[in-house]
């Protein structure tokens, strides 16, 4: 696996690597609004269960208070709106991420495909002699593919499920 990220990091270029950061920020952004969009659920429950404990949490009655509410019931059902929101601009958020990674793995696809044939292209006519035509068209149109499909786009998986799962756990142990 780490020979497999060396060579995927000799392959890129300063600027796809600066990407990948960027890419990251994303993700580990995703992976939070995530775990804030599942911790939202369980207290606007409880308080639906439960609208006493409105004036037992203190910052649920300090929200009620601040926003001048006079009945629990209106002040439930807006609870209810900011967790649909957080839901929502937690999709949102992990939607954006996906297509910035999708888009990264596929752009790398066609920027390494564009590079190996300049690099054939800039090749002396005796190289190609040697070789055979279909070999180096499959190197240009398969191999980069594979490249993408086994390797790059896996790999963004792992690292996306990794931060999920920090993420999750970071909320749920602390």
């Amino acid at each position: 696996m780490l020979s497999t990220i060396n060579k995927l990091r000799q392959i890129l270029t300063r600027r796809e690597k600066l990407q990948v950061g960027a890419l990251l920020v994303a993700i580990i952004a995703m992976a939070f609004s995530q775990a804030l969009g599942v911790a939202s659920v369980l207290p606007f429950i409880s308080l639906v269960m439960e609208p006493e404990m409105l004036f037992e949490n203190r910052w649920l009655f300090w929200a009620y208070d601040i926003l001048g509410f006079e009945s629990i019931n209106r002040f439930i059902i807006f609870a209810g709106f900011v967790m649909f929101s957080i839901i929502f601009i937690s999709n949102a958020i992990s939607a954006f991420a996906t297509w910035l990674k999708l888009r990264f793995a596929w752009m790398n696809n066609h920027r390494l495909s564009r590079r190996l044939f300049e690099k054939y292209l800039s090749m002396p006519y005796a190289y190609f002699l040697n070789q055979n035509s279909s070999d180096l068209s499959k190197n240009v149109l398969t191999e980069i593919n594979h490249l993408t499909k086994s390797y790059l786009i896996p790999l963004l998986m792992i690292v996306t499920k990794g931060w999920l799962w920090f993420s999750f756990w970071r909320c749920s142990s602390g």
